[in-house]
């Protein structure tokens, strides 16, 4: 999973999804022989579901399965920065996609055929106005035009352009993405040299992006579950620098 961003978006959040109709029997690695020590909470809020935090990469890791739903989720949270916008952290790049899409290979390594798979994402990029946030997501969709003087005081947009499948030609993935320019409140935190007195609204240009295949596809062959992942990153990518394009 490749791709070079730039630096001023933010990563959020970023999950790799499964769903098989036998989610436990993908046998998928638990936080021990996964990533070893360092686990710092475990769930089991129902029968065959499992969840696993601890940190990660600079974030936090969930590792969870939920047996009943037939789903398994790997989900790595970046922390929300006090940073002034001159000092932006956690800068969504191509190194955070390699990583992670490393050891979401590593965790569907398995040997059964799978259901269903998807990568979603949430980008941001602070902005000093909800009107600079508004610009730049503008920017990134041609197809929706706003007049010079015409005024948007909310802004939010659903599109899903699915795609087939370069790996495999008879597999649809969808490629969904919610564009928002909103306004969103920050919490210093204790103790960072960047800590603010009192919640601070920030206005910001967010890309929420759900890469994934269809559920009226055939069963997904283990052997292309890695190859689908780096497309769908790929193409994750390609929204984040390219904008809404068929």
């Amino acid at each position: 999973m490749t791709g070079d961003l730039t630096s001023r978006w933010q990563l959020e959040t970023v999950r790799a999804t499964v769903f098989a109709r036998d989610i436990a029997g993908l046998d998928l690695p638990n936080w021990q022989s996964f990533i070893g020590p360092g686990r710092e909470q475990v769930n089991n809020p129902s029968p065959g579901t499992t969840v696993e935090i601890g940190p990660y990469m600079g974030g936090t890791l969930t590792i969870g399965i939920a047996g009943r739903a037939g789903r398994a989720d790997l989900i790595l949270r970046m922390p929300p920065t006090t940073l002034p916008l001159s000092h932006r952290a956690n800068n969504f790049s191509g190194a955070i996609l390699e990583k992670l899409g490393g050891i979401a290979k590593k965790w569907l390594s398995v040997n059964s055929n799978i259901a269903r798979l998807a990568l979603f994402a949430t980008v941001w990029q602070g902005e000093r106005t909800l009107d600079d946030a508004l610009k730049t997501i503008l920017a990134k969709i041609p197809s929706f035009g706003k007049g010079e003087n015409e005024k948007i005081i909310d802004f939010f947009l659903q599109i899903n352009r699915p795609r087939n499948s370069d790996v495999d030609g008879g597999i649809i993935i969808n490629r969904l993405a919610q564009w928002s320019a909103r306004m969103v409140e920050i919490l210093a935190l204790p103790g960072s040299i960047w800590a603010m007195t009192g919640p601070k609204m920030i206005p910001r240009a967010q890309i929420d992006i759900d890469i994934n295949t269809v559920e009226r596809n055939a069963p997904i062959s283990n052997d292309r579950i890695h190859a689908h992942l780096d497309e769908m990153a790929h193409w994750l990518v390609e929204i984040v620098e390219h904008g809404d394009r068929p």
